[in-house]
């Protein structure tokens, strides 16, 4: 704006942060942390030290450089990330850690926990599955280098940050802009709990002899009108973050999204759901652009959080496919 020329220094740091701005307008941030425990959370294994062995709190610099990563996860769930654990150790050890009273994280604040022997690749695909969303979506968080290797090497899609000493764990991560927030909207505020609701959604299908009986338990309630201001930021993120269901790709920024919904040639609807676990927040985005009796469908997508609510049938009916 002061027509400013930059030195030429920093005209690399500037476009390598400039470069994570428009990832994410793009909607190409990642969504979820899959983490270690022993020496990535708290220092010293808490199989052998036992709670009160752990480098964890104010006593030490160690211990407060792990309370220190501990709150940058936590600011990073607050606004929307979802956290996750794939550590080699038994559960109760991973609880036993997680309940130390220096620890900023608890249980509760994780999604998806495998604390167990199997290997670290095939838990993390497990998560992905589990929360319903795409490998290319995570980032892997451990200390140890074989085990980084792995995930590179299996799991090629994963993000996986060289991380060094605990000092330097949040800057290694944070230089990668993987989480880089435009906007915050509420449904961002609320996604861990969307998330737990929709991981009791899945346990209780194991109670029904068929799909439909447990769809008909949830007893979904949707509301679909025409777009209104208060949705307008979360309409804008699910433009760029919805890929599995997403008929034309196209990506609208929030200034985009303001322009067609005051376009008296659009026509819009956005789908909100809630069922008796909870509410989904909105979940469909439809726009088209009317040309006499034609409507020239520009973007139909539906969040992956509702895509096995027999979506086919739908699809079906409506196109006949």
């Amino acid at each position: 704006m002061y027509k400013y020329a930059l030195a030429v220094p920093a005209i690399p740091t500037f476009a390598h942060n400039l470069s994570h701005i428009i990832k994410a307008i793009y909607g190409m941030n990642k969504k979820a942390f899959v983490l270690d425990l022993d020496n990535t959370l708290w220092g010293g294994i808490v199989g052998d030290d036992g709670m009160e062995n752990l480098e964890l709190g104010q006593e030490t610099s160690i211990g407060q450089a792990y309370c220190e990563f501990q709150s940058y996860l936590k600011a990073h769930k607050d606004m929307g990330v979802l956290l996750n654990i794939s550590s080699k150790i038994e559960e109760e050890n991973a609880f036993l850690g997680l309940s130390h009273p220096d620890s900023i994280l608890k249980k509760d604040d994780f999604i998806v926990i495998k604390a167990n022997w199997e290997p670290k690749s095939m838990n993390t695909a497990a998560i992905a599955k589990e929360l319903n969303i795409l490998e290319n979506s995570l980032v892997f968080v451990d200390d140890n280098p074989a085990e980084r290797e792995i995930i590179k090497k299996q799991l090629p899609s994963v993000a996986v940050p060289e991380i060094t000493s605990v000092d330097q764990y949040i800057r290694q991560i944070d230089k990668h802009g993987y989480f880089e927030v435009l906007k915050l909207s509420k449904d961002d505020l609320n996604r861990s709990n969307m998330y737990k609701a929709n991981m009791e959604r899945t346990a209780s299908i194991h109670s029904f002899d068929n799909y439909e009986d447990y769809l008909k338990s949830l007893e979904m309630k949707a509301v679909i009108g025409p777009f209104e201001s208060v949705y307008l930021s979360r309409i804008s993120q699910l433009t760029n973050k919805s890929n599995q269901f997403n008929l034309t790709t196209r990506r609208y920024t929030q200034e985009e999204i303001a322009r067609v919904f005051e376009d008296s040639t659009r026509l819009t609807f956005y789908g909100k759901l809630e069922d008796k676990f909870g509410d989904n927040g909105v979940v469909t985005v439809a726009i088209g652009r009317m040309e006499d009796t034609i409507c020239h469908m520009e973007l139909w997508l539906m969040s992956c959080r509702v895509l096995k609510r027999d979506g086919k049938r739908f699809l079906r009916r409506y196109f006949r496919i």
